[in-house]
């Protein structure tokens, strides 16, 4: 099978992440915090160094400010239901995923505002004119939080991230960031130290752990209420959530297994190198996109090059994408049709309501796979 569909989850992972996840899970699986016996002190000492490894990823100072939860979903909720209230107001890029957009559906209807941030036909936010509409406005008046994903998963387009979070900081405008699809893949861009932010990040596309893990970045300015509330394994005679964090964001017991695979995943992207890595990516994804310039009838969704994430959506004129889907399938192909839990950038780029066909790359595809990719879908398009 030739696996292209990393948008979802990156598969095969590096194969020290399949070790040492298994090795861990029948030596020193234990409850962290929860004891002081060795087992739990060996599970709390992998959790902390998965934490310091997403720190120097995402270059903030202070690891205990990064709090581990089951993926990008839960950060993206605990931060929308844990900063908006009534009466305030967000703006969003035109790209977002459900996980931005139906949180923010439920807190509409508690009185918060939602709008759209000035952006280009792609949904490329222009910081220009968004730094125009904040100018204009009293500090009062200006919006709560600007949510932006870094990456589209639906086109692959990237956000010009640094220019927005200069502009959270220059107007002290909290920025929240999916980095669902860019994490591993893409440079941040910026000092999170130095804007108020809150990142999110899943641990089990680009940064090659399991499913069911993910984490969330939040700056010392900012104060989330935390969406659970629980167990921490310190402070327990306290009937509220402790304040400190991480543990006021860390109800229950934590996902030790996924949290130390994170760290391999995590281990190996530093081993390999990021620009090591994201050179072949995006020798990848430009020899995707050549290959797909020369099927007439194709149409890529989104992208004027081979910068952004590591994947293209395309629609195949005269054919369903999950007919195309399911051709590929059978040709040893994995790649993912629909909406992509996007429907908003699927409208955006006319795409709506059928959705597209998905290549997602990783570090882990090589180029003879998308040369068969680019080769299977010129034949399936002659034949039409």
């Amino acid at each position: 099978m030739i696996y292209l569909d990393n948008a979802a989850t990156s598969f095969p992972k590096p194969e020290p992440v399949y070790r040492a996840s298994e090795s861990f899970i029948r030596t020193q699986l234990a409850n962290p915090g929860r004891g002081t016996h060795s087992l739990a002190q060996a599970s709390a000492a992998a959790i902390e160094r998965t934490r310091r490894l997403l720190a120097k990823l995402l270059g903030v100072s202070e690891p205990r400010r990064i709090a581990f939860n089951s993926g990008a979903t839960a950060g993206l909720n605990t931060v929308l239901h844990g900063l908006l209230q009534a009466g305030d107001a967000v703006w969003i890029s035109a790209l977002e995923h459900n996980a931005v957009c139906r949180p923010l559906h439920v807190c509409q209807r508690r009185g918060v505002q939602v709008a759209q941030l000035p952006h280009d036909p792609l949904g490329r936010v222009l910081p220009g004119v968004l730094q125009q509409r904040l100018a204009d406005l009293r500090p009062e008046a200006r919006p709560r939080l600007l949510v932006v994903n870094q990456a589209s998963n639906v086109s692959g387009l990237a956000q010009p991230l640094g220019d927005i979070a200069a502009l959270a900081a220059r107007y002290q405008v909290p920025l929240l960031i999916d980095t669902a699809q860019a994490a591993g893949c893409l440079p941040l861009g910026f000092n999170p130290s130095e804007v108020p932010c809150c990142i999110v990040l899943t641990g089990h596309k680009g940064l090659f752990g399991l499913p069911g893990c993910g984490a969330l970045y939040v700056h010392p300015a900012l104060r989330i209420r935390p969406l659970l509330q629980g167990g921490t394994g310190a402070h327990s005679g306290v009937p509220a959530m402790p304040e400190e964090l991480p543990a006021g964001l860390e109800a229950g017991t934590l996902n030790v297994p996924g949290i130390h695979a994170l760290g391999e995943g995590l281990r190996w992207l530093f081993g390999e190198g990021l620009e090591k890595v994201h050179k072949h990516e995006q020798a990848l994804l430009l020899e995707l996109l050549d290959g797909l310039a020369r099927i007439p009838r194709v149409r890529v969704l989104g992208r004027e090059d081979a910068g952004g994430a590591p994947l293209v959506s395309l629609q195949l004129e005269g054919m369903a994408a999950c007919e195309l889907a399911a051709l590929l399938d059978s040709l040893g192909i994995a790649a993912r049709a629909g909406l992509h839990c996007a429907p908003d950038a699927h409208r955006l780029l006319g795409s709506y309501p059928h959705g597209s066909l998905r290549l997602s790359l990783s570090a882990l595809n090589k180029i003879e796979e998308v040369r068969t990719a680019v080769g299977a879908l010129e034949e399936i398009a002659s034949s039409l």
